[in-house]
């Protein structure tokens, strides 16, 4: 399996320039990096954004290479385009990814050649995801729902990916008031297994997500999200994640500077992560 997507690398590597190409004409003074659901109640048609980002973090364990260490992501790239009201396209994908391993125990799968000694980079899967809400009352309050495919880029032998495709979707609220927009959803995952043919793993998803407006430059995000599987015996590469998130932007004319904190409190999770990024953002005419 870990060699079945040579050459994929280079048709994710070009979906970056199509994405700007989309955003360049429009954007958005809604949508955030940070955010790990768009606030959905706010987008309207042709808003766009796009970022580009660093992070760090610690004490990671990838159960089906048998490492465990820190992980800087670098390029950490997200772009989301506003394709109709209430309805965002988004794109994520880190160019760079680099664990300095900590601890090495038994893997799998076969590691390539120094993947265990000292360190290991790889690049990482791609996630597609369509977010909409098109049901609404009279309160403001937004129903609807979200998909997401993730597109296996990575290597096994790397140690860091699974090199899987997987499907999520399920159903989300959205709650706008004055100076704060939640979001939540909850859904389901198929997680396609790294290691057996024609086998999956069914795992719940869920997340909530708070963007507040201090002032008009300073805007503070909030958000809990991951995974639990509810089997007995699970997959490796499907373990649990998740975390709790804090951070917070400032817009300098059509730019954002953030930077977020993140306190893992699942097996698969960085007990903390470290994030530092750029957005260009516009809002829709």
């Amino acid at each position: 399996m870990t060699g079945r997507l040579t050459g994929r690398a280079r048709v994710t590597a070009g979906l970056p320039v199509v994405w700007f190409l989309c955003a360049a004409s429009t954007g958005s003074a809604q949508m955030a990096r940070l955010s790990t659901t768009p606030p959905i109640a706010e987008v309207r048609q042709g808003d766009a954004l796009l970022g580009f980002g660093i992070s760090y973090g610690f004490d990671q364990t990838f159960p089906l290479s048998g490492l465990k260490g820190d992980l800087l992501s670098i390029g950490r790239f997200v772009a989301a385009y506003g394709i109709a009201d209430h309805a965002v396209l988004q794109l994520e994908w880190d160019a760079l990814r680099i664990l300095r391993i900590e601890q090495a125990g038994p893997s799998a799968v076969m590691l390539a050649a120094g993947s265990g000694e000292g360190h290991t980079s790889d690049l990482a899967d791609a996630r597609i995801t369509l977010t909409y809400a098109p049901f609404s009352l009279r309160s403001g309050v937004l129903f609807g729902g979200w998909a997401a495919f993730e597109l296996p880029n990575s290597e096994q032998s790397r140690g860091i990916g699974n090199n899987t495709s997987n499907a999520l979707v399920g159903g989300l609220v959205s709650i706008p008031r004055e100076h704060l927009t939640l979001t939540g959803r909850l859904g389901l995952g198929i997680l396609e297994s790294p290691l057996r043919q024609f086998s999956q793993d069914d795992v719940v998803v869920y997340g909530v997500d708070g963007l507040v407006d201090v002032t008009d430059r300073l805007r503070l995000t909030v958000s809990v999200d991951g995974r639990t599987n509810p089997r007995r015996t699970v997959s490796l590469g499907a373990e649990d994640v998740g975390a709790i998130r804090a951070g917070a932007e400032i817009q300098v004319g059509g730019w954002r500077i953030d930077g977020g904190l993140a306190s893992g409190f699942a097996h698969r999770s960085p007990a903390w992560q470290v994030d530092l990024g750029l957005s260009w953002i516009r809002r829709a005419d």
